[in-house]
């Protein structure tokens, strides 16, 4: 590939963006969306410094590298109202502004270096999707590209649904990237995750993720002491009907307490990154394949696409939620078709044990493990294309509808044969090993294609194209081509992380923890040893999910996040239904029958449903004694609100006082003229206010 420049400035080019085209764009095309990306903020453009590189085979555009410069930076990060540390307040977090930039600069330094990379990167491909067509240009590229463009609307929004952009990315730093994975894919297990670090690279949404896999492995090393503990009473049958509740009475508590800590930890953890009351989802920009009439957007006032909300409850009334529900219940029907013939086959086995037998009885569960496992993946089809159809302006929307269409399914699919086993045969033995197969089986097989296989595809395919590139470089050279070496570098960096997979969010590894979750509390009584395993596997998982980031995937925008989102519904969800299963478990059990063999049936059952509701109060008690916000992150927060509301205040104060000031020298000066003062031919910035008071409140009192 060679490498044209298409603008120049004195600051060093530092790519924050990178845009691959599809090879459907014509050169015109490339060379005007390059020039609206470097026309200035007046004329409706970005105001963005832009670096071309064209395939050396065909000398078609290939990528587009777009910069930065600092001032922009500046700008950009006072629009989207970042929070920054104040220097002179002991650097509490305030919101950054242009006029105040000394305040968050020390003296000498470099206005750069306020933002780090990922921020710049965000920054950028915030402001290109803000391009907006123009009056000239809405029927510009109609007969060769087939895009006709609505004044107002999003460009590079309308092009990527054209798919005349492949991707658009932001780069890996090598050096940043090989400190990081040091102190974070190490090892050694005693060291903690570098969280503000891993914000920094990859931003607030993949941090929170690691905080929460990180809190909630340190809190699973309790509920591991006690299980391994109970564990080894229930081995040697000195498990008691007592122990066994008040285990599983810990386990639902330590549940909430857990939560409701993690809140906190959360709210800290927020606060400290300046991302803590950021949820203005008005502000988000919509997404690519957000489809509708051009409108505005009622807060912000922009020109962008509207879609009528009662269509799209239409669409979730009377579509996505038939089908869905259509397709859970197939898969109760396939699983109840499987437990059927599988108990049948083993009772067939019990009574004329032959060879034949042997081997069959084992055949429901292939076919059962192919089925679901088919059946999974057109289910996700299906979900996504549901969720597509219910077009959702914001990409937060939209994951939060495609999660919870797929959380059913995954929680129908891997906990019903458990409840199944639990309540309907009340076989605990089986249900003992049922779980424990069910968790260590889908640990081990997620390690291997989440991670391994993907990383040797990977190097295959980087070892391919440097070899490429080794080749370009040896046309470049014999053609006598001068290239800047530094962002020859970079056009080489961008040429390979293009291959990468992209970072698709973190879906998959949130529910594998909900998974694991249920697998470990929902019959905690039955399998309490549950724990050790989640423990081991999220210990190993942190450093796979880590290693996965560093050396596997593209390095994805950075996007703010103060929470888990929709998983901390569902979790604490699950939580509420570990209550009822754990003493459904303890009321099927046969020690609880014999232990109350003078009650009746209807006694025991009031019983359960008593301690069900003591154990639900418990836990709504402790999420209102347990404040998910820390003292000192409150008093701070109001502070911080407190002085942002008394700067605010203040210079309303001076405006006032200066247009008072300006409107009392006007009316003076014109009674002076109207009097013939001999004073009116003087200059009115050299001229001092009136100082009579009474003709000060005579104006004051007929402006007003």
């Amino acid at each position: 590939m060679e490498t044209q420049s298409e603008s120049s400035s004195q600051e060093p080019f530092e790519t924050h963006c990178v845009i691959e085209l599809s090879t459907k764009c014509n050169a015109d095309f490339v060379e005007w969306m390059i020039q609206r990306i470097q026309s200035p903020k007046s004329q409706g453009g970005a105001e963005l410094l832009v670096r071309s590189v064209r395939d050396v085979n065909t000398n078609q555009y290939a990528f587009l590298h777009i910069c930065a410069p600092t001032y922009r930076l500046l700008m950009i990060a006072e629009w989207l109202e970042l929070m920054k540390p104040d220097m002179q307040d002991n650097e509490a977090l305030r919101e950054f502004t242009v006029k105040t930039l000394s305040r968050f600069v020390p003296e000498g330094g470099y206005p750069g270096d306020l933002f780090d990379y990922a921020e710049k990167a965000r920054m950028v491909y915030f402001e290109i999707h803000e391009l907006r067509a123009k009056d000239d240009e809405t029927d510009r590229f109609y007969k060769t590209d087939k895009i006709r463009f609505s004044v107002g609307q999003s460009i590079i929004t309308k092009i990527q649904r054209k798919d005349l952009i492949n991707q658009i990315f932001s780069l890996h730093e090598k050096e940043v990237l090989k400190l990081l994975s040091k102190d974070w894919i190490s090892l050694s297990f005693s060291k903690k995750q570098p969280l503000d670090r891993i914000r920094a690279y990859f931003g607030e949404h993949i941090s929170i993720y690691f905080a929460f896999l990180g809190y909630y492995t340190e809190m699973l090393v309790p509920a591991t002491i006690l299980g391994f503990s109970m564990f080894f009473l229930q081995w040697f049958s000195a498990g008691s009907l007592q122990s066994t509740a008040a285990f599983a009475i810990f386990n639902v508590l330590w549940a909430t307490f857990f939560f409701e800590r993690w809140k906190r930890y959360c709210n800290r953890l927020s606060y400290k990154w300046g991302v803590l009351n950021k949820t203005n989802q008005e502000l988000e920009l919509p997404r690519a394949q957000f489809k509708g009439s051009m409108g505005k957007n009622p807060v912000t006032g922009q020109p962008e696409p509207v879609y009528s909300v009662v269509q799209r409850n239409i669409w979730i009334g009377l579509v996505s939620a038939p089908v869905v529900t259509l397709c859970l219940f197939l898969t109760l029907y396939i699983l109840g078709t499987y437990l059927h013939t599988q108990l049948r086959l083993s009772e067939e086995y019990l009574k004329n044990p032959t060879i034949m037998l042997f081997f069959g009885k084992f055949a429901p569960s292939a076919v059962y493990t192919i089925c679901i496992n088919i059946f999974r993946s057109v289910y996700k089809y299906i979900a996504t294309w549901l969720t597509d159809k219910e077009n959702h302006r914001l990409q937060t929307s939209y994951e939060f509808h495609l999660i919870w269409k797929l959380l059913l399914f995954n929680f129908i699919n891997s906990f019903s044969s458990l409840f199944y086993i639990a309540f309907w045969l009340q076989d605990l033995d089986l249900l003992r090993s049922h779980l424990a197969a069910q968790l260590i089986t889908n640990q081990i097989l997620d390690q291997f294609p989440e991670t391994l296989m993907p990383y040797a595809k990977v190097q295959y395919e980087k070892w391919r194209l440097k070899r490429e590139l080794r080749n370009e470089q040896k046309k470049r050279t014999a053609r006598g081509e001068n290239v800047d070496p530094n962002f020859e570098a970079l056009r080489d960096q961008a040429t390979i992380e293009s291959e990468l997979p992209e970072y698709l969010g973190t879906f998959d590894d949130y529910l594998e923890l909900f998974l694991q979750f249920g697998y470990c509390f929902l019959f905690s009584s039955a399998f309490p040893i549950a724990a050790l395993f989640a423990l081991i596997n999220n210990v190993i998982e942190i450093r796979g999910d880590g290693f996965k980031l560093c050396n596997i995937m593209q390095r994805p925008f950075a996007r703010p996040a103060n929470s888990i989102g929709p998983w901390q519904l569902a979790f604490e969800l699950m939580g509420f239904a570990a209550v009822t299963t754990n003493l459904a478990l303890i009321y099927v059990s046969p020690p609880v029958h014999e232990y109350f063999s003078h009650a009746s049936d209807g006694q025991l059952i009031m019983a359960f449903v008593v301690i069900e509701h003591l154990l639900i109060f418990a836990k709504l008690g402790m999420t209102v004694i347990i404040p998910t916000v820390p003292r000192d992150v409150a008093i701070a927060m109001a502070k911080t609100e407190y002085d942002m509301k008394l700067a605010v205040k203040e210079r309303r104060a001076q405006e006032s006082r200066k247009e008072i000031e300006a409107q009392i020298q006007a009316k003076r000066w014109s009674r002076r003229a109207v009097r013939g003062d001999p004073r009116q031919g003087a200059s009115p910035s050299t001229r001092s206010l009136p100082t009579s008071p009474q003709d000060d409140v005579t104006f004051v009192r007929s402006i007003n």
